[in-house]
């Protein structure tokens, strides 16, 4: 998997472009990583977490510098100490003196300057480090629904159906009438009714992105797809939306003629009548791809890490090598 644990582990010594001040797993000698633990203070249960660390120190005390896991970064002088998580960092950049790490926290985006860490050299290493990897591991929900939805519908005018992407303030009332928007017709996989009555939910659901259509006669009893960042609102039949989370998503594919989605705790569904017959391949392509994304792609740590190298999956390219 490319994840960060593992990108780490494959890349920090040597774009970090030092040897005796880098150790990373599975070699850091056992009194560092005692240090790192005590003044760090890393989120990590088991030492094995611990990705790699830069001890800063003269005499290789190693509690001060730099210490990484899969999923945090943190900085540590003898006054002060700043953990950044990889999930919250936008972009990473050196301006010649210092590493600057934008982040997020709440709604707000923040700016870390930090000029005092090691040399200008190793600063500017370490920028052009977390900021490959921050690349390279960050899979966006968002695009890869934006770009792919209009390449799913085939624009038939047998069925008319449609697929468009939305503005950030869509609201509940343009997407065509019959999504139901209550808690007794929007049901979960395991049938129970959703606690919102807001279509999409932020909070759980993310942002709308893209709308996947096809027009009756009737547009109240129009089978759609409304997909989130997060998860995705299928009206399945006309008293039935169904609320499907994407990690909930085994996978898709055709069974006898059928398109079948498969979901955890071995539930399936029939959608061939939610999706054009002529859009059926492409579909399986798409769940599957965004699936597959989601699994190997992120910040995650050591247990979740199988050492091997990773593939980001688009619809027009097939894999590409990432790592």
């Amino acid at each position: 998997m490319a994840i960060s644990f593992d990108y780490i582990v494959d890349n920090f010594k040597s774009m970090m472009q030092s040897d005796s001040d880098v150790f990373v797993f599975p070699s850091i000698p056992r009194s560092k990583i005692d240090s790192v633990i005590k003044n760090f203070n890393p989120d990590i249960s088991d030492i094995r977490e611990m990705a790699a660390i830069f001890d800063n120190t003269i005499f290789g005390a190693a509690d001060v510098g730099l210490c990484l896991t899969g999923e945090q970064i943190i900085f540590k002088d003898y006054n002060s100490k700043e953990v950044f998580y990889f999930n919250t960092i936008h972009n990473v950049s050196f301006d010649g003196k210092s590493i600057i790490i934008k982040y997020q926290s709440g709604n707000t985006l923040y700016q870390y300057k930090n000029a005092e860490f090691s040399i200008d050299s190793v600063r500017k290493n370490l920028a052009n480090f977390l900021s490959k990897m921050i690349e390279v591991c960050k899979f966006d929900v968002f695009d890869f629904i934006k770009d792919a939805i209009p390449k799913l519908s085939n624009g038939s005018d047998r069925t008319r159906e449609i697929s468009y992407v939305m503005g950030e303030d869509f609201a509940l009332s343009q997407i065509a009438t019959g999504f139901l928007p209550n808690t007794d017709n929007t049901k979960d996989i395991w049938g129970n009714s959703i606690g919102h009555s807001d279509i999409p939910y932020k909070r759980t659901d993310g942002k709308a992105i893209c709308l996947y259509e096809i027009l009756p006669n009737d547009r109240l009893k129009s089978p759609k797809i409304l997909f989130c960042e997060k998860a995705m609102y299928m009206k399945y039949k006309p008293n039935l939306t169904l609320h499907i989370k994407y990690d909930e998503i085994e996978s898709a594919e055709i069974q006898g003629g059928k398109l079948i989605l498969k979901v955890k705790y071995g539930n399936s569904y029939d959608i061939s009548h939610v999706i054009d017959p002529l859009d059926y391949d492409i579909f399986v392509k798409f769940i599957n791809l965004l699936v597959h994304n989601l699994k190997n792609f992120g910040f995650k740590g050591f247990w979740e890490s199988n050492s091997s190298k990773g593939y980001v999956a688009d619809l027009t390219g097939g894999l590409g090598y990432r790592v």
